[in-house]
Parts: structure tokens; C-alpha cells; sequence
């Protein structure tokens, strides 16, 4: 399932404010096309039906059913550039062995 990093945790429920009701709204992930290689990221008051929810330390994001199996095993993260944010979504990190 997607995990999200504490900067993606701080953005996404920083722009959840900005929402109709903050207390359901998040980030939703959706594609393009049912077979898009890329995907759009808007803000959302709830998810829509069908949508995959994940939740984490107080941050939602709504999957839609084609982005939802291609987030497996994946980690969202925020970059933020001067006023600008850039989500980028990246395999999870295996921890060491010992």
C-alpha cells in the first residue's frame, strides 16, 4: 500500500484546510486514461466512489481504482520550491538486512 513521508503527511493536510470540510478532505491521486503511465493530483472534499483511502498520522489520499494497484509498494513524498509544491511518488525503501 502507498506510505506517504512526513513532508507529504505536513502538505497534504496543510491543503486539506482548503477544502469544504478539512476533516474528510485530502489529496486525491487519479489517472488520465485507465492505462496512463501518468497521473493528476487535485484536492478533494471526499473521496469518490471507488476511490482506495489511505490514511496516515492525520493525511488522506483517495486512490482512484486505476491508480490505486500502481501505488502498491510505493511512497509518496512533498517537495516544496520556494511557493510551489511537487508530490513524486517513488518505490518504498527496503530496510538494510544485518
Amino acid at each position: 500500500m502507498l506510505t506517504l513521508t512526513q513532508n507529504a503527511v505536513t502538505v497534504i493536510r496543510t491543503l486539506a484546510t482548503r477544502t469544504d470540510d478539512p476533516r474528510t478532505g485530502g489529496l486525491r491521486i487519479r489517472s488520465e486514461a485507465e492505462r496512463a503511465s501518468h497521473f493528476a493530483v487535485d484536492l478533494a472534499t471526499e473521496p469518490e466512489i471507488g476511490d482506495e483511502v489511505v490514511e496516515d498520522r492525520g493525511a488522506r489520499v483517495f486512490l482512484d481504482p486505476v491508480a490505486c494497484p500502481r501505488m502498491e509498494k510505493k511512497e509518496l513524498d512533498a517537495l516544496i520550491d520556494g511557493g510551489s509544491v511537487r508530490f513524486e511518488v517513488r518505490d518504498q525503501e527496503r530496510p538494510a538486512l544485518l
